[in-house]
């Protein structure tokens, strides 16, 4: 979701959402604000969730829905706690993100999933400290639209994972690589003009001076993280943000 479709309409999302993003909205700086009001949005549009207790939370914050056994409770990174109460038949598990003026909501049927909207950027320090100094190198200076990408995609999938997993970044996946064998990704990058293509397709002439830089620019890359194979099917909820203020619920 874009969350520019919510400016102006700050109040009826309020209305709409679970109390703790209307909260949440309300302590975070403005550019998050929209951020946080999607992200309730997108949960009751798609998981039905309009009051807190349709969720649970890991102790590292991975969020589900209530009856989903919540990953990532225990000490040892990505071990299944058992959840508060008896998990529920077919209630799918979730993952959530948002950033660069997006929030996005993945949900599967039967596996812990993770998801990342990363900015499209470059950050070397980072690079070195997250990956590694060999893939850093492979990764560029950041000088390209080409190597810019390959990083941000790079993260998203890397944080995916980890939200797969449930822990986040409290996972030494540095020291223990093994964490993340396993774990299978669709990554996407999310042109300026909604439409998706896979990094390779992204080529310098989209940011050449004159060219189409505010139509089809990349500016995020959104990643899926699961443990079984699956198919990536991304759905924009813009139109039905609106139908939903239209009906005045």
């Amino acid at each position: 979701m874009h969350t520019l479709t919510l400016r102006g309409h700050e109040g009826e999302c309020r209305a709409l959402v679970a109390p703790r993003y209307a909260s949440a909205a309300e302590r975070v700086p403005p550019e998050r604000s929209l951020e946080e009001l999607g992200v309730g949005l997108l949960l009751r549009m798609c998981a039905g969730v309009t009051c807190d207790e349709d969720l649970s939370w890991g102790v590292r914050g991975k969020p589900a829905l209530a009856g989903a056994i919540v990953p990532g409770t225990n000490d040892e990174p990505g071990m299944d706690a058992a959840p508060a109460r008896p998990p529920v038949s077919g209630t799918p598990r979730i993952s959530i993100s948002h950033d660069a003026g997006m929030v996005a909501l993945a949900l599967c049927p039967d596996a812990e999933v993770g998801v990342d909207l990363a900015r499209i950027g470059f950050d070397a320090r980072v690079a070195r400290r997250v990956f590694g100094d060999e893939a850093a190198k492979a990764l560029g200076d950041g000088s390209t639209v080409g190597e810019r990408t390959a990083f941000s995609c790079a993260w998203a999938e890397l944080e995916a994972t980890l939200k797969g997993i449930g822990t986040g970044f409290a996972a030494d996946f540095r020291r223990h690589p093994e964490l993340l064998d396993g774990w299978l990704h669709e990554t996407r990058v999310i042109m300026g003009d909604g439409s998706l293509r896979t990094s390779s397709a992204v080529a310098e002439k989209d940011l050449a001076p004159g060219g189409p830089r505010e139509t089809l620019g990349p500016t995020a890359c959104l990643s899926c993280a699961c443990r079984v194979p699956f198919d990536l099917e991304v759905r924009w909820e813009d139109e039905r943000v609106l139908a939903l203020f239209a009906r005045g619920l």
